[in-house]
């Protein structure tokens, strides 16, 4: 049987491959199976991605997520457009800590306590749809309102129909991957699963260790990844059958290619970024054996750890003192979000110190400490643009 560690960082490998140019991911024209609308947007194709690299953050990943975390950040919204893209940004950029991140991740977090209904759903027109209220149940922060959490844990428990949920809440016909979403959601509004729930997830594990899903005409598919991961971290963290859970991560450690690339199945070679996320996490789930606020909260401070915070502190900034303050000026221009080098040399400026910026030969300066800070791998670039995505102060 392959081993976790060793399918993770293939998996990663293929990411970080796939990855375009501006940090984001997309739909390739490969013939896929299409998600909801808002699911197929980049903006959440790459906070999946990204994620999924945090969940085993290694320094090799540093680069490529931080250009991710950037396309995030600097992915504008109109407040008209779905809550999904809005919950997937904010699950994106709390792995950053710059002062940009910090201001919008409050106005995202107001906007979306601002849209929650009555109900104590969020919206997905006509009506609401189970995975909406997941993704933004995955993506609140411990500053979430308890009005806010009380109100989504009674949807939750309204829209539950039998032993379990479907879709939406007109829907009838309960499965396994919307009951998974539902126990998910639950567990990280502090609330404990039902019990027949989980008994109906492990219930309906099929022999091969997977679970289906429906299609949007109500027939039965076969066994994907995609479910079987949400019902394998559904069960980790509900403490459910030892046994089911074994079956269940057998049948994802199937599901990858030689590539690294991870399958909705073992027969199908499509590729689906989205899958990256939910079997990447399922799988950390169970070799850390923890629980969720704090297998997230180890996820962010190894990313953290691994962009060399403590650098800033060793003389790795530069050889002299003068060289080193300049530096650390340069990385706080881009605290207040990515820019080009005539506008990081306008924040300097700001600054009586720097008021000798206008000779060419201080401007080259700045351009080399620039490409200083790149080459140790404190900020990025993308085209002409520099940026950070770890608050380094």
């Amino acid at each position: 049987m392959v081993k976790i560690e060793d399918y993770v960082s293939k998996a990663c490998d293929f990411l970080i491959r796939d990855q375009n140019e501006d940090g984001s991911w997309s739909m390739k024209q490969e013939k896929i199976k299409e998600p909801p609308a808002p699911y197929q947007n980049s903006l959440i194709l790459t906070s999946q991605a990204l994620q999924a690299l945090i969940f085993s953050a290694k320094k090799e990943y540093v680069d490529s997520i931080n250009r991710a975390i950037n396309f995030c950040l600097n992915s504008e919204l109109g407040q008209e457009q779905s809550i999904d893209l809005w919950a997937w940004k904010l699950g994106a950029i709390r792995f950053s800590e710059t002062s940009k991140a910090i201001r919008l991740k409050k106005e995202i977090l107001k906007l979306i306590e601002e849209k929650q209904e009555n109900s104590g759903c969020w919206p997905y027109y006509p009506h609401t749809f189970t995975l909406t209220n997941y993704s933004i149940c995955a993506a609140l922060p411990n500053e979430t309102s308890e009005e806010t959490v009380s109100k989504a844990v009674k949807w939750f428990k309204n829209a539950k129909k039998g032993k379990g949920w479907s879709k939406d809440d007109k829907d009838s016909k309960i499965e396994p991957s919307f009951t998974a979403n539902s126990i998910l959601s639950l567990i990280r509004l502090g609330e404990q699963p039902p019990k027949e729930a989980i008994e109906y997830l492990e219930a309906e594990q099929e022999d091969n260790g997977g679970w289906r899903v429906l299609s949007d005409s109500g027939e039965w598919e076969n066994v994907t990844s995609y479910s079987t991961a949400l019902c394998v971290s559904a069960l980790i963290l509900a403490n459910g059958s030892k046994e089911k859970i074994q079956k269940g991560v057998d049948y994802l450690l199937k599901c990858q290619d030689e590539n690294g690339r991870i399958l909705r199945n073992p027969n199908e070679k499509e590729t689906y970024h989205y899958l990256f996320y939910y079997v990447i996490q399922a799988l950390e789930l169970y070799s850390k054996n923890t629980d969720l606020r704090k297998f997230e909260e180890e996820s962010k401070q190894q990313f953290l750890f691994s962009c060399y915070r403590n650098v800033l502190n060793s003389r790795a900034l530069g050889v002299t003192e003068q060289s080193r303050i300049r530096r650390k000026d340069i990385l706080k221009a881009l605290e207040e979000g990515d820019k080009e080098i005539a506008q990081i040399i306008d924040f300097l400026k700001k600054d009586s110190r720097y008021d000798h910026l206008n000779k060419k030969s201080h401007i080259t300066q700045i351009k080399s400490d620039v490409e200083y800070l790149r080459s140790i791998k404190l900020i990025g670039k993308i085209r002409n643009r520099y940026y950070i995505s770890v608050s380094l102060f």
